[in-house]
């Protein structure tokens, strides 16, 4: 008889580890089938010991061991992919269950059962745990996407890697994987091979059928282009190309990117795992960006010059020129496009973004939360009484035909410049133009990008994520686009996160590579033109950036850590009292939020740590014991790009 120990894969399982009875001994790493509270779950075989050697530990448990029936297991993951994976659970303070939950496509993973691993057949590559994973070398490559995948390319055909290296490439968004498995298939394609091999690249992105899984499973790649969700896939043991290579190279397209947070628990950095599991495989982790944050005077704005900043100037009692959406000067640039199309970037969703009773000055807020609401208009229509209020933190939405919750005033003002308002201004001023609105909710449906695609004078208002998917249309379909106007370029740079000026500069840096285009900055002063000098001297803003994360401690110059508590009013912040106490040695402090998810109230507990590596340091395993321990309800923030959203 021998103690099974079993890592449950699953969501908020809450332990990283079980331990059962077991009279089979399956293979270290291989999945079979638990019971966890009445419910089959699979997991991942971590440890096999002899009853006989634990009798002691067995006697002094405080619970009663399970007898456990296993009937089949999988050896489905590299082990070496595994320990990736444990080092990053250790980093997010999850358990490796949830992480490999995270991290494995449900339906692929449903595929990968299917498959059976002769064991005389694994790779000894796979046994070789690597040592030095916590010294990686980082490999910077910067510039426009299509320089970057034409280095990436000139990496995978090399005489030295081409039959030797398995390349990884992780992306943030969908319509990034796309737009560089189309540029890098066209690339590929034109070069000359010089190995004579033929160089397959898989896309895993998005949502894949079961047909379309099993077609990938059973070909051989050596370049995989891929998403959070499917980080797991080029390390299924199944895959016989992983195999028959000794080294994977990981390249992480634009680790800094915000799209590589969940949002769900457990919270998450997919370019942070992708970078420990690429560690325990190479040396060397390779990163691309568009911004060049190692020598930040390298950056520049070729189709930007001083006289496509347009300035929209506030009205005031002085009788300065009425204020306008879209600036005159940009209207009369647009009017002179005969043919062509236009892209207006908006940095909010909705009508507007903030409304405010004028009589006693009270914010809307949602009923459910209390967070404030957008003002959205409904779609198809600009009839005003179907506007509507909602809330991005729960979701809740309610007819926006009311009063003041407060006073009880009907002169409530609209704030803020959403798309949906910029959208209806591009129709009254531009009538001659075919107009489009789109966010982040419609990029899944193409039908609107086709329309504006086959449209010969067309004028699309969208979110920074519609300027992802039109990039990827412009690199798959060679759509042009003639000019692109920023409006409020001030809304982007300083939006409530930490690395706003970076993701800023990122979006222009994109926008240069398409188009000629016009900053719109609105100012209160007529003179005012300090955003405009700073955009000469982007080395000058990175700086400033760098300044101000060093001062508040964040990474890489600190880590902190944010714990959401959430508790109903009649528990008299009962579970918050205890997190602190808890956590007392490292100095926690807490603020209300003044928010609620339904009848729950929520508090932020924020550690801030004096190391950037913490998990690193041996110093620190009291306190990710500590945040293991929390409760379930609990959720637990590393880094978070923002302490207030």
């Amino acid at each position: 008889m021998f103690i099974v120990t079993v890592i449950p894969i699953g969501k908020a399982i809450g332990v990283d580890e079980l331990s059962y009875f077991s009279a089979i001994t399956p293979p270290l790493g291989s999945i079979i089938e638990v019971l966890v509270r009445k419910k089959k779950l699979l997991g991942i075989v971590q440890n096999i010991e002899p009853v006989k050697s634990q009798k002691g530990a067995i006697k002094r448990a405080s619970f009663v061991l399970k007898k456990t029936d296993i009937s089949e297991s999988f050896n489905i993951f590299n082990p070496l992919y595994i320990e990736g994976l444990r080092i990053a659970a250790g980093f997010f303070a999850t358990t490796l269950g949830a992480l490999t939950y995270a991290t494995c496509n449900k339906k692929l993973f449903a595929e990968l059962l299917k498959y059976k691993v002769d064991e005389n057949k694994i790779n000894s590559n796979e046994l070789r745990k690597k040592e030095t994973y916590d010294k990686i070398n980082e490999q910077w490559i910067f510039g426009g996407l299509q320089d970057r995948c034409k280095k990436y390319s000139e990496l995978f055909l090399s005489k030295k890697n081409s039959l030797r290296k398995t390349f990884v490439v992780v992306c943030p968004s969908i319509s990034h994987a796309k737009t560089v498995h189309a540029i890098l298939t066209e690339l590929i394609k034109k070069a000359k091979d010089t190995a004579h091999q033929t160089h397959n690249i898989a896309l895993l992105a998005g949502p894949l059928s079961s047909k379309k899984i099993t077609a990938i499973l059973e070909k051989e790649y050596s370049i995989f282009v891929i998403t959070g969700s499917y980080t797991g896939f080029p390390f299924a043991r199944l895959n016989k190309n992983i195999n028959i290579r000794n080294e994977v190279q990981f390249i992480i397209e634009e680790p800094d990117s915000l799209q590589y947070n969940s949002i769900q628990r457990p919270h998450i950095n997919v370019a942070i795992i992708a970078k420990m599991i690429g560690g325990t495989y190479n040396d060397t982790v390779i990163f691309g960006s568009i911004l060049n944050t190692k020598n930040p005077a390298e950056n520049s704005f070729s189709k930007l010059q001083k006289s496509q900043i347009a300035y929209q100037k506030k009205d005031d009692k002085d009788g300065v020129v009425p204020y306008q959406l879209i600036s005159q000067d940009i209207i009369s640039r647009i009017e002179k496009i005969k043919k062509g199309k236009v892209f207006i970037l908006g940095n909010r969703l909705g009508l507007a973004t903030h409304v405010v009773c004028r009589d006693c000055t009270s914010s809307v807020t949602c009923n459910e939360c209390g967070n404030l609401v957008k003002l959205y208009g409904a779609k198809n229509t600009t009839d005003r009484s179907h506007n509507t209020f909602m809330c991005h933190a729960c979701g809740a939405k309610r007819d926006a035909h009311e009063s003041c919750d407060q006073c009880g005033s009907w002169n409530l003002k609209a704030f803020g410049v959403g798309i949906e308002k910029i959208f209806e201004e591009v129709k009254k001023v531009l009538p001659q133009f075919d107009a489009f609105v789109a966010s982040g909710e419609e990029i899944k449906n193409e039908t609107w990008l086709a329309k504006w695609r086959t449209s010969t004078k067309a004028i699309l208002v969208g979110t920074p994520a519609v300027l992802d998917a039109i990039y990827t249309d412009h690199a798959i379909h060679g759509t042009e686009i003639e000019y692109i106007v920023v409006s409020s370029f001030s809304q982007l740079i300083n939006a409530p996160i930490h690395n706003s000026t970076e993701e800023a500069l990122k979006i222009l840096l994109k926008i240069d590579e398409l188009s000629p285009f016009t900053l719109q900055i609105i100012d209160k002063k007529s003179n005012d033109n300090e955003i405009a000098k700073k955009l000469t001297n982007v080395e000058l803003l990175l700086k400033e950036s760098t300044a101000d994360k060093k001062m508040l401690g964040y990474a890489p110059f600190g880590t902190i850590i944010m714990i959401e508590v959430a508790e109903s009013k009649f528990a008299k912040n009962k579970l918050l009292f205890q997190i602190l106490d808890i956590l007392e040695d490292w100095k926690p402090t807490t603020f209300p939020m003044n928010n609620k998810i339904g009848n729950l109230h929520i508090n932020r507990v924020v550690l801030k740590l004096p190391l950037s590596d913490w998990n690193e340091n041996e110093q620190n395993e009291n306190l990710k014991n500590a945040l293991l321990s929390l409760p379930q309800s609990v959720s637990i923030k590393i880094n978070p790009q923002s302490l207030i959203s």
